[in-house]
């Protein structure tokens, strides 16, 4: 798959991964755009801190770092601290572009992606699955609604433009 430009990123979701093995798997795909998952298992009794020093050790490795204490269950989760966390993050990891995951969907993406904008002034991704999901199966209007209101709240991100906005939702 990566010989025929099929596969170039990936995404490891482990509770710190061997960073030799992180290593090893740039060494042989040196193209691969890696995503560090960092999920409740990884951060549980840890400070902000503390997360921050474990992943700054793969800060040359890695394109995102996505912070997932729902782990695609729709969980929802504190949104300041994770906000809090995407800040000690970049610190340590000046490159790579900081996610945040859990319990997004069309009725809540915007205020979230607003709120993460006001208190983290750099480029950031965010991730859904559960709240678009019915017994393991993603419900295609769900995900509609999800990525419309998505596009709107970062499209204005970026353009900040009234008139963008509105064209987004027609």
């Amino acid at each position: 798959m990566y010989d025929k430009n099929l596969c170039r990123a990936v995404q490891l979701n482990a509770s710190w991964p061997p960073v030799n093995q992180v290593e090893k798997i740039i060494k042989n795909f040196p193209e691969m755009m890696i995503t560090l998952q960092i999920p409740k298992s990884a951060m549980e009794g840890l400070s902000i801190e503390e997360i921050a020093k474990s992943a700054g050790d793969y800060e040359d490795m890695i394109t995102w770092a996505l912070i997932d204490p729902s782990g695609g269950l729709g969980v929802d989760f504190d949104l300041n601290k994770s906000i809090d966390l995407m800040n000690s993050l970049r610190r340590r990891m000046s490159d790579a572009i900081i996610g945040v995951a859990g319990g997004f969907y069309h009725g809540n993406v915007e205020e979230r992606v607003r709120k993460i904008e006001s208190k983290h002034p750099y480029k950031f991704c965010i991730d859904a699955e559960g709240k678009l999901m019915e017994n393991h199966t993603l419900v295609i209007d769900k995900a509609k609604k999800y990525i419309d209101n998505a596009a709107t709240a970062l499209l204005y991100r970026w353009t900040g433009n009234e008139a963008r906005k509105k064209n987004c939702r027609d």
